[in-house]
């Protein structure tokens, strides 16, 4: 037995050798300057490619993350993550299966979007891509997944670090199946019909359920105009077994400016709903990524409407910048206030990226905010190095 346990390693290892393997390591450091001083954020991510054969590939990634913060170093020190976990296998061209830990996202970006431990597959067909995965959250790092649906999450979340336990997100099971159909009513347009349903595997008397159906269209009347449009219905159930319905849309158009670089301009909106009665209550995501880039908000009981300019101003140098307005919806719609952003992204080599970025937040005074509350502002500079 242990034998053939050693011939098996090595057989395995000359097969990993035979397909290359390609690995390294990615140092991201980032510093930010706020109104409450300044934070550094430094990361060190080792990884690893390897092609075990023709029709299997393995990805490995982790992260070591320290933070500091107001003087002093957040605990624990240093905190380790596994990134990606990711094994391919594609049987046929048109056929993919993944299994392990890697990134899913919704058509819309607007219910989970994030690395998930789980099992994809998907297959190209005469009628266009259809794709099914199961996911499990309970194993993620709670900061990066930040999963906050019920009152006992955000308890959670924002607990003091206290050992192992207070490591992981809560214990969540996504579903979700997915058909992308290009081709209607034009060569360059596709309908998409998803479905996704959330099981809350967590022992909190506070337990939700939620179910989302999900349709957007992208189309491209004319070349260089990309207009996409979407609308969600969400059906979300305690555990005591009340039900109510919930609803998000959104709306994006992206035009491609003539000129001697390469620029576009963007114009779009996001509208979640927000509690109005006992069956009409607020939009409630997976993931609760912040609405913008100083407003943390998330996509619940929120409008957004939002312009963006992004150029290539040279091969190596990029630039992002935008506005972003920010209303709560639900029984009385009030007005949060707008944010402004700008980045830029210089990328001499493949394995060098600096940023340098900046923003502030100008809340509506008196209306939801305190007639005193300043303004939000940060810096942020930082570079990636891989190796």
């Amino acid at each position: 037995m242990k034998g053939f346990t050693v011939s098996f390693i090595i057989g395995l290892c000359c097969t990993v050798s035979a397909f290359g393997v390609d690995f390294g390591v990615t140092l991201d450091q980032r510093l930010e300057y706020n109104q409450d001083g300044q934070l550094y954020t430094g990361s060190t991510g080792p990884w690893l490619s390897a092609g075990i054969s023709e029709k299997v590939q393995f990805y490995l990634s982790g992260n070591i993350a320290i933070n500091y913060a107001q003087k002093a170093w957040d605990k624990p020190l240093p905190l380790p993550e596994l990134s990606r976990l990711e094994l391919n296998y594609r049987p046929e061209s048109q056929t993919l299966i993944k299994a392990g830990r890697f990134v899913f996202n919704d058509s819309s970006g607007m219910i989970a979007s994030g690395a998930f431990d789980g099992l994809y597959g998907e297959m190209q067909t005469t009628l266009g891509r259809v794709s099914a995965g199961l996911w499990y959250t309970g194993l993620l790092y709670r900061e990066t997944a930040k999963i906050i649906m019920t009152g006992s999450d955000s308890i959670d979340y924002s607990a003091p670090w206290d050992g192992i336990d207070t490591y992981f997100a809560p214990r969540r099971l996504l579903a979700d199946i997915r058909w992308d159909i290009p081709g209607i009513l034009g060569p360059l347009n596709v309908l998409t019909l998803e479905g996704l349903a959330q099981f809350d595997l967590s022992d909190h008397e506070d337990t939700l359920h939620s179910q989302y159906l999900e349709v957007q269209y992208a189309i491209v009347p004319v070349p260089g105009l990309q207009v996409s449009l979407g609308g969600i219905m969400e059906v979300l159930e305690d555990g005591a077994g009340e039900y109510g319905i919930a609803f998000a849309a959104l709306a994006e158009t992206g035009i491609r400016l003539p000129g001697l670089i390469s620029h576009r301009l963007f114009l779009g909106g996001n509208f979640s709903s927000g509690n109005r009665n006992d069956r009409l209550i607020a939009f409630v995501p997976l993931s609760g990524h912040p609405a913008g880039s100083l407003f943390t908000q998330t996509m619940s009981s929120l409008g957004r409407i939002h312009l963006g300019y992004k150029a290539r101003l040279h091969e190596t140098l990029s630039l992002d910048t935008g506005v972003r307005c920010f209303m709560r919806t639900g029984s009385e719609a009030l007005f949060y206030g707008g944010e402004i952003y700008a980045s830029l992204l210089w990328a001499p080599l493949d394995d060098i990226a600096v940023t340098l970025g900046g923003g502030a937040f100008f809340p509506r005074r008196g209306n939801v905010f305190d007639s005193g509350t300043d303004p939000v502002r940060k810096i942020v500079a930082g570079i990636v190095l891989s190796f």
